[in-house]
């Protein structure tokens, strides 16, 4: 990590992702709006958000689709490569702070959808978005302690660290000068996915995770920050893993989920199943489970976390 130079440093900006090597790798444009009829229009790759995929699926899928017609679904960023209207410097008063992967990110998510967006309203304050698209938990921690060391004059209110898969890693790309690239479950590379079940034998990836989440609310403890973590967009339960994990971690004092998280997930998915029933053909569950890649987390979900997610944050103290 001795590479990280700045307060807000070369992770917090944008990679520039290869292109994939499949046929649906055009991608929508960053800042510019959509031309279905024009090629021309693509811009900086978004994986999992391709061009191709969803001029199919809006075929098929016809005008009752909610992103039938999505011109204005762009990912404008600001000046460090996050995909937010905020900019760190011209924060004032209270405001939080995300970070995590694509789900944090919004990938094929409009703005104003994404679950931290929403939480923003319900909360009364600005959420600045840190996600980073294919990003992993180390990445995530490294931003959120530079950013909240950048700001430290005027901390964020709360943290939302965002859980991707545990077994994604960093590790330094020779081909590219000072470059940290994710390695995860998409690397067809031997030597990764060797490394990958390694880790998974001696199960490291639970481990640091869990070393994570102690020194994260460390570190808001003595900011004075509500630390959140979210497990909400994979089949990691935090929950479960933090009633007894092999380090003893949210066993000691330092570290223990908010009173409210389990009460509150298990009626996030209570609302989750009741929406499930309530979508009688897969038009309405794709409006409603599903952004247009039709593999993130759409508008519906992401309600639903942001509503899970104020009711913790409204319920717990701030540190003292």
């Amino acid at each position: 990590m001795s590479r990280f130079v700045s307060p807000v440093n070369s992770l917090s900006t944008r990679k520039k992702w290869p292109t994939p090597e499949k046929p649906n790798s055009f991608s929508f444009a960053a800042n510019h709006s959509y031309n279905p009829s024009s090629e021309s229009a693509v811009g900086e790759l978004k994986p999992g958000d391709y061009l191709r995929r969803y001029l199919y699926d809006k075929e098929r899928l016809g005008p009752k689709w909610r992103y039938h017609n999505c011109e204005n679904l762009t990912y404008e960023e600001n000046s460090l490569g996050h995909r937010s209207h905020l900019e760190l410097e011209n924060l004032k008063g209270d405001w939080g702070l995300a970070v995590g992967c694509s789900n944090t990110e919004g990938i094929a998510n409009y703005y104003d959808d994404m679950y931290h967006q929403k939480l923003a309203t319900k909360l009364g304050m600005p959420v600045y978005n840190a996600g980073i698209g294919g990003g992993s938990n180390d990445m995530a921690f490294h931003n959120a302690l530079m950013i909240i060391l950048f700001m430290k004059i005027n901390p964020p209110k709360c943290l939302i660290f965002q859980v991707t898969d545990p077994a994604r890693f960093l590790y330094k790309d020779r081909t590219s000068v000072d470059q940290i690239s994710t390695v995860g479950s998409w690397s067809n590379d031997k030597v990764h996915q060797d490394i990958m079940l390694a880790n998974e034998s001696m199960n490291l990836p639970t481990t640091r995770l869990n070393i994570l989440l102690l020194q994260l609310s460390l570190l808001c403890d003595r900011f004075g920050i509500k630390f959140v973590p979210l497990d909400c967009f994979g089949s990691l339960n935090l929950s479960e893993m933090c009633e007894g994990n092999h380090l003893g971690i949210s066993k000691q004092t330092h570290y223990s989920l908010p009173k409210s998280y389990v009460i509150e997930k298990t009626q996030f998915f209570k609302r989750l199943h009741r929406a499930s029933e309530l979508c009688t053909n897969n038009i309405d569950r794709y409006n409603f489970f599903s952004a247009r890649d039709l593999d993130h987390a759409g508008a519906g979900k992401n309600e639903e976390v942001s509503v899970f997610l104020a009711n913790v944050i409204n319920s717990m103290e701030y540190p003292s």
